[in-house]
C-alpha cells in the first residue's frame, strides 16, 4: 500500500465510489490551530508552536470520519493498518473498538464512522513530519469492488512558514558612517588558481612504467635513474617538512592520474567510424 501511495497518490486521494473521507484536528481548550486541508492533494497540514503543543500535554488528535454517501449500497471498512509508516509519534485507535479487533465495519447509506489518530511527542521544539494514511473499503453487492482512499498528515512544530509574508523590519545592525578624512584602500586583485596542473614531463615516463619496475625493464638513461632516486627519497624522506610533505602528495596525485589514464584505455575502440 505504501508503494501504491508513492506512485498513484494523485488518483487515490479522491473521494470516490460514494465514500467520503474527512480529516479534522480535535480542538482542545478552545485553542485555534493553524490547520489547512488541500483536498486536491489529500494533504492536511498542522502548524503549531512548541509552547502551544506543551500546553496540550504534547499531543494532538486527528479525527478521520468516513461517510457512506451512496443511496442504496452498504460499504465495508477493512480492518487494515491505517498508518503506512510506523512512527513512534503516532498511534491510531477505534473508539468503538471494532477495527482494532480485526472486525469489518459495515456502513449503511448516509451513516458515518470515525477513528482517531493521535500524535504525541514530549518536549518537542522543532519537527517537520509527514504521515501517509490509507483506508480500504469494499462495496456490498453481487460483484464487490475493493478500493482505497489515502491522505497525509503533515505536522510542523516550530518550523517557520517559507511562504509567509516577510514582516521583518530594517536590520538593527547598522554601522556608523565613516568620519571625514578616511582613505579607503582598494582591494588587492584576486588571482584565481588554475583548475588543472599538468604532470611534469620529466616524471611522466618514470611514473608510467613504475618505480619498482624501472631497473628490471632496463628503461631510461642516467637522468631517468636520478629521477627515480628523487621520487624514492620523496616517498621515504626520514623526516617531515612542509616542502617534502607537499612533494610527496604531488607525486601521489600524479600516480593516481596516470592510473586513471591507463584504466580508461581499456575502453579505446579501433577501426570505428563516426556516425
Amino acid at each position: 500500500m505504501l508503494w501504491e501511495y508513492a506512485n498513484y497518490r494523485k488518483a487515490l486521494v479522491r473521494n470516490r465510489h460514494g465514500v467520503e473521507l474527512t480529516v479534522k484536528v480535535q480542538q482542545i481548550n478552545g485553542h485555534i490551530y493553524d490547520y489547512t486541508s488541500d483536498d486536491k492533494k489529500g494533504k492536511h497540514t498542522l502548524k503549531i508552536t512548541p509552547e502551544a503543543l506543551a500546553s496540550h500535554n504534547d499531543e494532538i488528535e486527528f479525527k478521520c470520519t468516513i461517510k457512506n454517501s451512496r443511496k442504496s449500497l452498504n460499504i465495508l471498512i477493512h480492518p487494515r493498518e491505517v498508518l503506512l509508516i510506523n512512527y513512534d509519534y503516532f498511534q491510531w485507535h477505534d473508539p468503538q473498538n471494532n477495527l482494532d479487533n480485526d472486525k469489518y465495519v459495515e456502513l449503511a447509506p448516509g451513516s458515518e464512522y470515525s477513528v482517531i489518530i493521535k500524535y504525541y511527542d514530549a518536549n518537542c521544539n522543532t519537527l517537520g513530519i509527514k504521515l501517509p494514511l490509507s483506508f480500504t473499503f469494499q462495496t456490498v453487492e453481487e460483484n464487490p469492488h475493493r478500493f482505497s482512499i489515502v491522505r497525509s498528515i503533515n505536522i510542523s512544530v516550530g518550523v517557520p512558514d517559507e511562504n509567509a509574508d516577510d514582516e521583518t523590519g530594517p536590520s538593527p545592525f547598522k554601522g556608523k558612517p565613516w568620519p571625514p578624512g578616511i582613505k579607503v584602500m582598494p582591494p588587492v586583485p584576486y588571482k584565481a588558481f588554475p583548475y588543472t596542473h599538468s604532470i611534469p614531463k620529466k616524471y611522466w615516463k618514470v611514473l608510467l612504467y613504475g618505480i619498482d619496475n624501472w631497473h628490471g625493464m632496463g628503461q631510461g638513461n642516467g637522468n631517468d635513474f636520478e629521477i627515480v632516486k628523487e621520487i624514492k627519497e620523496a616517498f621515504e624522506p626520514g623526516y617531515v617538512t612542509a616542502k617534502n610533505y607537499k612533494k610527496y602528495w604531488h607525486i601521489v596525485l600524479w600516480m593516481e592520474e596516470i592510473a586513471q589514464t591507463i584504466s580508461l584505455q581499456q575502453y579505446n575502440m579501433e577501426n570505428v567510424s563516426h556516425g
